[in-house]
């Protein structure tokens, strides 16, 4: 019998949808609205603790998502790629210590 993976529910995660408010304005315009919310869904699907993450597998694990609508946030979706990675280094050297060193690993 396959094993049964758990399903993360529908609403967002709090802390998560508090983390990525500060990204909103580059995804909540009318037309880009089911983007952000396959944004959301994605990061949820991140955060699981499935053994491989991949659209398929988030898809499966993550209620009211499917894999096109991942693979389209990822491949074909209208945001700035660069505009969210520097909304993500803003953020964190805002939350650094004063005197702090911040270092980036893109792994």
């Amino acid at each position: 019998m396959p094993e049964q993976v758990p399903r993360a529910g529908p609403p967002p995660l709090r802390a998560l949808d508090v983390y990525l408010s500060a990204v909103a304005p580059l995804f909540r315009a009318a037309r880009q609205r089911p983007t952000w919310e396959s944004l959301e869904r994605y990061v949820t699907g991140l955060l699981t603790d499935l053994p491989r993450k991949n659209c398929d597998t988030i898809a499966g694990a993550v209620a009211n998502t499917t894999t096109e609508r991942l693979q389209h946030l990822l491949t074909d979706a209208d945001w700035e790629s660069l505009a969210l990675d520097e909304a993500r280094v803003r953020r964190l050297v805002a939350l650094s210590p004063r005197g702090g060193i911040l270092a980036l690993d893109d792994t």
